[in-house]
């Protein structure tokens, strides 16, 4: 037993050290921006620092809000076939990304994102639309339609975020007493490719199925200065959503979850479908955390089927 032990420590030592030796993978605001700033690419001001978004297409606007540790590449898929017909505004939360994050007196993040989206509101004379939210950006979706019902017309949660948010955010994070000492010692060069890989196969339903190309851009944008430490900071939080809110959307909505989702249980798409006046619901078979990627012709049919019955366009 103790020789297996020792062989245990040897182990461990030895990937420590290949992790804290290996060469800085953290990228800085200035190559990250150059090298993945997209051709529909838009950069505004706001508190001192960047915000990013890509704003591609014509028509009625769709704004596509991604989830925790996410950007707006993950809407690739589902905006390349909505452009013909929408404007698709695929935005970069502040401190996601190729977005800053602005200095913070305090850590209450869901007054910061609402300040946000004000602000973004207001500069790209966004007065209706469309509105999508994953995961996390799918709670950041049901408040802002419960916020602003003259706004939002229309609104599509996929795999959202909402209920049992602190239990969700302990079973991403595990118990951040420990981790958070172990991740500042694993990242403290950069997040490993390994990890990012190893945490977005988790999102799919099938691992074989994702895209190496897509996972490098992942970890590149995850070690962008600032970034990795805007996840962590928001897994600590904690917080649970007000979900009295969701009882106000007015708008009508689109749920969609995948059945083998190991985020957040698909089980969740029910409580919304209880919860929200005016939807509908589905769950999509042999799909995950993120149906605009693994199913988006099935998702693009479905919202656009949905938008005509509801009178919409």
């Amino acid at each position: 037993m103790k020789k297996i032990l020792l062989g245990f420590g040897f182990i461990f030592l030895m990937i420590a050290g290949i992790l804290i030796f290996r060469p800085s993978s953290i990228l800085s605001k200035a190559d990250a921006k150059a090298t993945y700033s997209l051709p529909n690419s838009k950069f505004l001001t706001w508190r001192g620092g960047e915000v990013h978004y890509v704003d591609e297409g014509k028509g009625f606007p769709i704004l596509m809000i991604h989830g925790l540790a996410g950007s707006h590449r993950n809407f690739g898929s589902i905006a390349a076939l909505m452009k013909d017909k929408y404007r698709v505004i695929r935005i970069d939360l502040p401190g996601f990304g190729l977005s800053d994050m602005p200095g913070m007196s305090d850590k209450d993040y869901r007054k910061l994102y609402i300040d946000f989206f004000d602000f973004f509101f207001e500069s790209l004379q966004l007065d209706s639309f469309y509105l999508m939210g994953n995961s996390m950006g799918g709670w950041m979706a049901w408040e802002l339609a419960a916020a602003y019902p003259e706004k939002v017309k229309q609104l599509t949660l996929l795999s959202s975020a909402g209920y049992d948010m602190q239990e969700i955010a302990e079973k991403l994070s595990g118990s951040m007493k420990y981790s958070s000492q172990i991740a500042e010692v694993v990242t403290a060069k950069g997040v490993p490719y390994f990890l990012t890989k190893r945490n977005i196969e988790k999102c799919f339903a099938d691992p074989s199925t994702v895209n190496p190309d897509e996972v490098k851009v992942a970890n590149a944008l995850t070690n962008r200065v600032g970034n990795f430490n805007t996840i962590l900071e928001l897994l600590r939080e904690r917080k649970d959503a007000d979900t009295m809110l969701i009882q106000m959307i007015q708008c009508p909505t689109l749920i969609v979850y995948g059945k083998e989702d190991k985020i957040i249980p698909y089980t969740h798409a029910y409580r919304f479908e209880r919860d929200v006046p005016n939807n509908r619901m589905f769950v999509y078979e042999n799909c995950g955390h993120i149906p605009q990627v693994e199913k988006a012709e099935r998702l693009r049919d479905d919202l656009l089927q949905f938008l005509k019955d509801s009178g919409l366009n």
